[in-house]
């Protein structure tokens, strides 16, 4: 199979896979409606029960419907919490292992729903098993990044759309019972997980890859740099990364307060139109996906929290036709609210720490839902949406710098300059490189330079030990017995005196002999000087 044909069998798996074993509860109407027609709580309603007037054939009472709609919470509490666990696990195990977990624990969790009762009362217990294994399902499937380098945003976006496509699961098995009224609730389920979950698992966790496939630098800078615990944390704490979970904490309260408002400023049809125009989610997801390739994540966030302030400031208008404009508005922004930590992080931090920096994300932005339920509790709904509306304007400085911040990270030269990945292993200790470590700035250059100038000089009288990485920065040349080193001279002057950021690639040793750096000009009376410098920086450069 072509590697074109196979990268496309891994986008109609991979999203068919998402679509249809991850996050069912999103369609919670009909998901609720399904157990409370399974007898879930059933036994609560000891002052009887009634047939619900929409719904013919369906008994329930009030404290029954409150049980089960408590589940809800339980199901995406843990989902949030989950996604540090599928994070770490995508790292750490690899995708195959990971979906191959999720999809186990996910198979367990259903079966668990299948069999619960007031004797074995497991429903919580089910759904909060369902939420830890979403994310070990999902994350996998965003290595189809590695296959779409150019497209990572896209590809990003497109998991999501999946993940939102799972809402339709609920509604097509509440259809397929209300046909089938004869089904139990057992055969139901179990009709789903033989006939739709395990078929399409077994090929997702076939084409899923054991490690990730990266493109060559990311793969180089990998063999280089082991995964380690304190440059995680570094990134944890770092700025970009702090104000990126501030704004989607703000992004997240948006979206959560404006559906449960919904209903009671804005009116049962309006409510409706969401509940059937959801699904458009998925196309916009992929869309706004394509358009962050382009432009970049920031940017996006300040699109979306200006669409989240307009809808807001147009709750106080209360019920009209104006507010169907307000639901496709809705429906774009909220397409995207939840991508933007894929995105980002895959912009901005290395491959290595992808996983585990989502899941962190995610967990952070579940903040926001959190704060929803301490917003609602003062029940001022309207004076909410204008304050809501106005904290738009608060974080668009916010999203300025980090566009910039990104910009001034992601700046590289077109002129690459090729070094020995043992040289541009001692430059990563020195440099921040993050996603892309073929960028290197000038002040990480000249830092870089003054640690080689200090091991060439030591080599004169202690040699590093075999294994060493610096080891061939003594043995590559030779240089250090025909150069003297005084404290200013700078090995790297061919470098760092170039544009401000270069790019540099790695020569694995066996390809054409890169073009050596471009000597500068001598200056009047420092011949011998400048013959050293230029002859080390030609010794630095490889050549097979």
């Amino acid at each position: 199979m072509s590697r074109q044909c196979d990268r496309w069998l891994r986008v109609v798996v991979y999203g068919l896979a998402v679509t249809l074993t991850s996050c069912l509860f999103a369609g919670w109407q009909q998901f609720s409606l399904i157990l409370l027609k399974g007898g879930a709580f059933a036994w609560r309603c000891t002052d009887g029960v009634e047939e619900n007037a929409e719904l013919p054939g369906l008994y329930t009472c009030a404290v029954q419907e409150k049980a089960v709609n408590s589940l809800l919470p339980i199901a995406s509490g843990i989902e949030l919490a989950g996604g540090v666990v599928a994070g770490v696990a995508l790292d750490w195990v690899g995708p195959r292992v990971c979906a191959f977990l999720g999809s186990t624990i996910g198979f367990l969790a259903y079966t668990m729903l299948v069999y619960s009762s007031q004797k074995h009362n497991m429903y919580a217990a089910a759904l909060a098993v369902s939420g830890i294994a979403i994310n070990l399902i999902g994350f996998p499937a965003l290595t189809l990044e590695d296959y779409f380098p150019s497209a990572a945003a896209t590809t990003a976006a497109y998991v999501i759309a999946c993940q939102c496509l799972s809402s339709v699961i609920p509604p097509v098995m509440w259809l397929l019972w209300k046909h089938h009224p004869g089904w139990t609730f057992q055969q139901l389920w179990w009709g789903y997980l033989l006939g739709i979950w395990i078929p399409i698992s077994i090929p997702y966790l076939a084409l899923l890859p054991f490690k990730r496939h990266r493109n060559q630098a990311i793969a180089q800078d990998a063999t280089q740099e082991p995964f380690s615990a304190k440059r995680l944390l570094k990134y944890l704490g770092s700025l970009p990364f702090v104000v990126m979970n501030l704004l989607s904490i703000v992004l997240m309260l948006q979206t959560s307060y404006w559906q449960m408002i919904l209903r009671s400023q804005l009116g049962v049809a309006i409510s409706e139109f969401l509940g059937y125009t959801m699904p458009t989610q998925a196309v916009w997801a992929i869309i706004i996906g394509r358009i962050t390739d382009y432009t970049k994540t920031p940017f996006i966030i300040s699109v979306l929290l200006l669409m989240y302030s307009l809808i807001y400031y147009l709750v106080p208008v209360g019920k009209g036709n104006i507010q169907y404009l307000s639901v496709m508005i809705f429906n774009m922004a909220m397409s995207y609210a939840y991508t933007i930590k894929y995105s980002f992080v895959q912009e901005r931090f290395p491959q290595k720490y992808y996983g585990t920096l989502v899941g962190v994300s995610g967990a952070i932005g579940g903040g926001g839902v959190l704060a929803t339920n301490l917003v609602n509790y003062f029940d001022r709904p309207r004076t909410a949406s204008i304050i809501l509306a106005s904290a738009t304007f608060v974080c668009l400085p916010a999203c300025l710098w980090l566009h910039m911040e990104l910009k001034r990270h992601r700046g590289c030269s077109d002129q690459p300059i090729t070094l020995k990945s043992d040289v541009r292993e001692i430059v990563n200790e020195h440099s921040d490189l993050h996603a892309h470590p073929d960028c290197l700035s000038a002040e990480h250059c000249q830092s870089a330079s003054y640690e080689l100038q200090g091991l060439l000089n030591a080599g004169s009288t202690e040699r590093p030990s075999p294994g060493n990485p610096r080891q061939s920065l003594h043995d590559h040349s030779g240089y250090l017995e025909h150069h003297q080193f005084s404290h200013h001279v700078n090995p790297l002057e061919p470098l760092c005196t170039s544009p401000s950021h270069l790019k540099l690639d790695i020569d694995p040793g066996d390809g054409p002999t890169p073009e050596p750096a471009p000597e500068p000009t001598p200056e009047p009376n420092h011949q011998p000087m400048n013959q050293s410098m230029n002859s080390i920086a030609r010794d630095t450069v490889d050549k097979p």
